[in-house]
């Protein structure tokens, strides 16, 4: 017989004083950490519980509880009318300042940088432009999509 790698050709049994040992060691645990029983006749799953979770409501309902004096992280959401209008008061900004800037006597950096505020501004306002139009037309599409199927369900034959 060939020998493994650990040097043993086969495996001998526990005897009953090691097994009992073992069980008790376990059992000190808890229910979801315990090792399945090995039987030699055949080889079964076990089904442990683990403790119960709580649901999602019970957790969004904590977490209001416990974070009422706690800031939301990140940019507060505003809305989008006004989110341009202060877009476009602070280039409008930035470019009364940059008009006279070489005359107040200004540093080529300072006025590079900005010039590179509008246009990081103007860019900005770009893609917020691109990505409230593609919301749009995906909303109009899952309308249409939304009516199509409704309309073949109405005139297919229920039988």
């Amino acid at each position: 017989m060939p020998e493994f790698a650990g040097g043993i050709s086969s495996v001998t049994p526990l005897n009953k004083r090691d097994q009992k040992a073992i069980q008790k060691q376990y059992q000190k645990q808890p229910e979801y950490l315990k090792v399945p029983e090995v039987s030699t006749a055949r080889i079964q799953p076990s089904v442990t519980k683990m403790p119960p979770q709580p649901s999602k409501k019970q957790n969004q309902q904590q977490k209001k509880e416990g974070a009422k004096d706690l800031k939301r992280r990140g940019r507060k959401r505003e809305r989008d009318d006004v989110y341009f209008e202060q877009g476009y008061a602070k280039i409008a900004g930035i470019q009364a300042k940059l008009k006279t800037a070489k005359a107040d006597g200004m540093k080529v950096e300072d006025r590079q940088r900005l010039r590179n505020q509008i246009s990081a501004q103007k860019s900005r306002l770009k893609k917020k432009e691109e990505n409230m139009f593609l919301n749009k037309k995906v909303r109009e599409k899952d309308q249409l999509f939304t009516d199509l199927v409704a309309s073949t369900l109405k005139h297919i034959d229920p039988s």
